[in-house]
């Protein structure tokens, strides 16, 4: 029906059927990963479902109801990753190879019946499993007949954030106001991740005795909640400070100091994809914070979300002369590494266990960058610890070891796990000879030598480039004869895109410009070199 509606309105005859189909094909298509969902889209989508019903059942059902009903599905959908693979092809669409993990999401009612707590017994852990999903409710303690299970709703990295930003997340993203025993001080619940240097044994032990957090307003803010810090207490040797200590006293003022410290770590200024801006302010101005802080920890977890955008940023952007490409990517690396061992770091100390979702992806992300042995083996051991004897999660353990064992043969494993793709590499040469080849050209300098640095072999490399560059992708090797015919063509399309740039209006390409760099912090655009892109293209557009 849709396709007849359509050929309808391209033959000159307007249908408001075609009209009304053309609208649900835009509600209902999944949205490219990044762009927002339009609030307003919805209901006018959920008005027309509702005008679509027979008679007797729109009497049963109001447009309030409905709206309601897909709130509740949207915030209960539970989006999850597979197993890694080297290879995200979309069928027809021609996306190039890219190191990640397929994406699933899911609807376990279960699961949804268990309450939130920000001090969980339980964590979920879902994957494929058989033609289906599965979803592991996994106890991370002993679990007494009749104490009820939660799990944390939260991304691990606002599970760092002190109580006043994790009850507005929650209150925001599900409409309710955590008084878990970590949000309301139960049993004297000290806030654990907003932690400080001791005057008494130098460890960044120190933190406030009690949830930072003001019940009224309830829009009340981070800094605003620091005027309920009345005391502090260290870990380690047990001290305890308070507020408004005379002076001359030991230790007078020192709580102050920490509290306008952490209103200032909060309030840094962003730098859109590189987070928080810690060179805008005097070092001393920060000294008192553990190098654990949550907000070390959540610009390190910024950061390893948006790893693609800065390096495309560090690369196209002004560098010094002389400083080759490789090493603005070695540099990069070894920031993302970093980043990735702090949250890990961070997560831990705060959970008390190495038992979560987030950690096997942390260490698997801090292996890639550094290509050493010892960060693979911790991988297959943190993937271990946090997914033994789960079913829904095989393939991501097979994966593991595969990456722990030889990153040669994860490549094989993965492309025998996907045939079509398989044949589609192998039916011009070699997927690793001709990775090589992509290699050298994301990193113009030849590869490392082997005795230099002994970890940066062919195939970590390949990774690297994988997981940072997914927009870089694989380019078959032309047929004789065809690739001065393709430059022809192209010649003409970049004619054609010159021209038609010179009669836009003045102000219209820095508008767009500026709005797609401003979307999701995704940084400058970039043109994206697809599978089709020929080489003489490729060096023309590198060029410019």
């Amino acid at each position: 029906g849709l396709q007849k509606a359509r050929a309808k309105k391209a033959a000159g005859r307007p249908s408001d059927a075609a009209a009304r189909l053309d609208r649900v094909a835009r509600w209902f298509c999944r949205p490219e990963e990044g762009d927002d969902i339009d609030r307003q889209c919805q209901a006018e989508k959920l008005k027309m479902l509702l005008g679509a019903l027979r008679p007797e059942l729109r009497r049963m059902v109001s447009l309030e109801e409905l709206q309601r009903f897909d709130d509740v599905l949207t915030r209960n959908a539970e989006e999850f990753t597979g197993a890694p693979s080297i290879l995200l092809t979309s069928g027809e669409s021609g996306r190039p190879p890219a190191f990640g993990r397929r994406r699933f999401q899911g609807i376990f009612p279960c699961k949804d019946l268990i309450q939130h707590s920000c001090e969980p017994n339980c964590m979920t852990v879902a994957g494929p499993a058989g033609s289906g999903l599965k979803m592991h409710i996994v106890p991370l303690r002993p679990i007494k007949a009749g104490e009820q299970l939660t799990w944390n709703y939260l991304p691990y990295w606002k599970q760092l954030w002190p109580t006043q930003l994790r009850r507005q997340a929650l209150r925001e993203g599900w409409h309710f106001h955590c008084r878990c025993r970590r949000c309301s001080g139960g049993d004297s619940a000290p806030e654990l991740t907003m932690q400080f240097r001791c005057p008494g044994c130098d460890k960044g032990e120190l933190c406030p005795a009690t949830p930072c957090a003001v019940e009224e307003p309830a829009g009340a803010g981070h800094v605003a909640s620091l005027r309920s810090v009345s005391e502090m207490v260290c870990r380690s040797c047990e001290l305890r400070i308070h507020r408004d200590i005379p002076e001359g006293s030991p230790h007078a003022g020192y709580v102050e100091r920490c509290v306008a410290q952490e209103a200032v770590g909060f309030s840094l200024p962003w730098r859109g994809v590189r987070g928080r801006d810690f060179g805008a302010v005097d070092p001393g101005m920060l000294d008192l914070m553990a190098e654990h802080h949550w907000v070390h920890a959540d610009h390190a977890s910024h950061e390893l979300e948006n790893g693609p955008a800065i390096l495309a940023e560090d690369l196209d952007g002004a560098r010094p002369q002389g400083t080759p490409r490789t090493e603005l990517v070695r540099k990069a690396l070894d920031v993302f590494a970093e980043a990735a061992e702090r949250v890990a770091s961070a997560l831990v100390r705060f959970l008390g266990h190495s038992r979560s979702v987030a950690l096997p992806e942390l260490q698997l992300t801090r292996a890639i960058c550094t290509g050493s042995p010892a960060d693979w083996d911790a991988c297959l051991q943190v993937h271990i610890t946090a997914f033994r004897d789960l079913p829904a999660v095989e393939s991501t353990m097979a994966a593991a070891r595969c990456l722990a064992e030889s990153r040669r043969s994860f490549f094989e494993h993965e492309l025998a796990r996907q045939p079509q793709a398989a044949a589609e590499l192998f039916r011009h040469q070699p997927f690793l000879e001709q990775e090589e080849v992509l290699v050298r050209q994301w990193v113009p300098a030849a590869l490392p030598d082997n005795a230099r640095d002994p970890s940066a072999d062919l195939e970590t490399w390949s990774l690297r480039r994988m997981w940072l560059c997914p927009d870089v992708g694989w380019t078959p090797p032309d047929e004789e004869g065809e690739e001065e015919k393709d430059c022809e063509v192209d010649e003409e399309e970049e004619e054609e895109e010159e021209e038609g740039a010179e009669e836009e209006e003045p102000g219209a390409s820095a508008s767009v410009g500026a709005t797609a760099r401003e979307r999701v912090g995704q940084g400058p655009t970039r043109r994206r070199l697809s599978a089709k892109t020929t080489p003489a293209k490729r060096r023309r557009l590198s060029a410019k």
